[in-house]
């Protein structure tokens, strides 16, 4: 489970369904969505929200980089800007950042700091919650991989 707090208030949140689950629901303001991660040779997101009446598709490339267009009609892309895959951020279209996403994946309190560069961005909030989705799946994915180099197979 993850929070997104501002002020001391509890803002957004993405819970997993178990540990490694590529099932998740994201609420903001009780609102709630589930975000799902399909596909094999091509990875997509799907979000899924009853009270807004949609279905969405994303399709992620293998650096989990993602496209989108806001209620707005606004195309952004959001990406990792870092070697380590700690520093992400959203662009728009004349590769303004928007929003930086730094992700403290070994710190047991504050697992990331999120900065609004430009408040241009429609449904901030709900893009915020999406790509921690894709961190965290982006983070999970490499510790599997870590792991099986570490530990191979017999």
């Amino acid at each position: 489970s993850y929070q997104s707090i501002a002020d001391d208030k509890v803002i957004g949140q993405l819970d997993f369904e178990k540990l490694y689950s590529r099932k998740a629901k994201g609420s903001i303001e009780g609102k709630e969505f589930s975000i799902k991660r399909r596909g094999v040779w091509k990875h997509y997101i799907e979000i899924n929200s009853p009270f807004e009446k949609y279905v969405m598709s994303l399709p992620l490339t293998w650096r989990n980089t993602m496209r989108i267009t806001d209620s707005a009609g606004n195309p952004y892309l959001f990406k990792s800007t870092s070697v380590w895959k700690s520093k992400w951020q959203w662009f728009d279209r004349h590769e303004r950042s928007q929003v930086e996403i730094r992700s403290k994946s070994l710190s047991r309190k504050n697992l990331g700091l999120i900065e609004i560069k430009e408040a241009e961005m429609k449904d901030t909030l709900f893009w915020i919650i999406v790509s921690w989705y894709v961190i965290v799946c982006s983070e999970s994915d490499a510790a599997v991989v870590a792991a099986t180099q570490i530990f191979p197979g017999k």
